[in-house]
């Protein structure tokens, strides 16, 4: 029934993301050699000017040749520009692997460098070590002077994608005690967590501290409502059922379920309520469904109202006798007489019919009426067994009223 778990979808966008960041960050990374000569060994500087030149010639292989070469010669404390130079050509070569290695040791020479530390999440995640990834998105988070939030928003869902749910939920609330008006897909991703491990009475408080916030988010309230009659929790899943729908506009087939399920509930007025807005284009279908829900609740007009209107679009033995049926119910017996021949005339072998005629005439004194009713049935053996004891009522109130009227002659 839980309909809604597009997480992983919702934040698999992430990786185009991750993709800029790369590209914006190593765009950047072109070498300011004359700023950095005077402190530069001549060799270190060649290398470094030759790497450039071949890099701009569209040859970063050429350049990594150049720089390799260097390292071998002279690896005693290589400075921290060419590291950050080798690495940007590995990237462009896709050798992230070496990019990583390279950028690492580029920051373990400057720990405190949030570019590079961003550097090494961003390359992590693209060799796909997303624990890794979050680890130094979120360490970047914390060198960075400008404490970008997006930062820790990386490293939730990039938890959340390798399915580290508990450690996405430290970073969430991480967040939640540094912000005083928490962002929506934050909450989202909360709830995503929960739903995810199945921890659902967590999922179900924070959706609902989410809506608290958020109430016209549909979505949500669908969600609720799921998991409510998953856990058969019908009062609040009907009603969180019906928010949604009120939001949302869903199709018929969605309003007659929720009727169906307070009708369950025994709450037939608000079954009423959802049947009423589909009864135009679901007339025949729910028809009966609806004339029971208002005899329920003692609405015999309303009952009278909707059959009369039913068919007046089309005139049906079923719907004169179940007109016939209401207006017995709420003593209305001439009415209903009316109604039950206006059935026969269209439908003449109908035992049931012929039964609540006769009980009608009965109850307006109309014995003989009622005679005839009753002996109208002769098919169905329960039927006919109904009939007789009808005509034992007639024959007994016959004998008793020409009784009568003997004794009145007599006087």
């Amino acid at each position: 029934m839980l309909t809604v778990l597009r997480s992983q979808r919702e934040f698999k966008g992430w990786r185009k993301l991750v993709m800029i960041l790369l590209l914006v960050f190593f765009t950047a990374t072109t070498i300011p050699l004359s700023a950095e000569q005077k402190k530069m060994p001549r060799k270190l500087q060649r290398a470094l000017y030759n790497a450039q030149e071949a890099n701009k010639k569209g040859e970063p292989e050429e350049a990594i040749r150049f720089l390799e070469t260097y390292l071998e010669k002279y690896p005693e404390e290589p400075p921290l520009i060419l590291f950050t130079f080798v690495g940007s050509l590995y990237f462009q070569t896709d050798q992230y692997e070496k990019a990583f290695d390279a950028f690492l040791r580029a920051f373990n020479m400057d720990p405190t460098n949030a570019s590079m530390c961003r550097n090494l999440a961003v390359l992590s995640y693209q060799m796909n070590n997303l624990n890794q990834a979050a680890y130094y998105f979120e360490k970047t988070y914390d060198l960075s002077p400008e404490k970008d939030i997006e930062l820790l928003y990386q490293a939730a869902t990039t938890l959340f994608s390798d399915k580290r749910y508990d450690k996405t939920i430290r970073v969430i609330n991480r967040y939640l005690g540094i912000v005083d008006e928490p962002k929506q897909r934050w909450l989202k991703l909360l709830i995503y967590c929960h739903m995810e491990k199945k921890s659902w009475p967590e999922a179900k408080k924070e959706i609902k501290s989410y809506l608290e916030r958020f109430p016209d988010d549909a979505e949500y309230w669908n969600i609720l409502a799921n998991l409510y009659l998953e856990a058969e929790d019908y009062h609040q899943g009907a009603a969180a059922l019906e928010i949604f729908y009120t939001l949302s506009s869903p199709d018929d087939k969605a309003w007659l379920e929720l009727a169906d399920i307070y009708l369950y509930l025994n709450a037939p007025l608000k079954a009423i309520a959802c049947y009423e807005r589909v009864r135009d284009r679901f007339l025949e279908p729910v028809l009966e469904k609806i004339v029971s829900a208002y005899l329920t609740t003692c609405q015999y007009d309303k009952a009278v109202e909707i059959l009369t209107a039913a068919l007046a679009d089309q005139e049906t033995a079923e719907r004169y006798k179940t007109r016939g049926r209401v207006y017995y119910d709420s003593g209305f017996y001439r009415e209903s007489i009316a109604s039950l021949n206006r059935s026969l005339e269209i439908e003449p072998v109908q035992d049931e019919t012929y039964l609540l005629i006769g009980y009608a005439a009965l109850e307006l004194d109309e014995l003989e009426k009622a005679k005839e009713a009753f002996s109208s049935i002769t098919s169905d053996p329960y039927w006919r067994s109904q009939a007789d004891a009808g005509l034992q009522i007639v024959n007994t109130l016959l004998t008793a009223k020409r009784e009568a009227e003997e004794v009145a002659d007599g006087m």
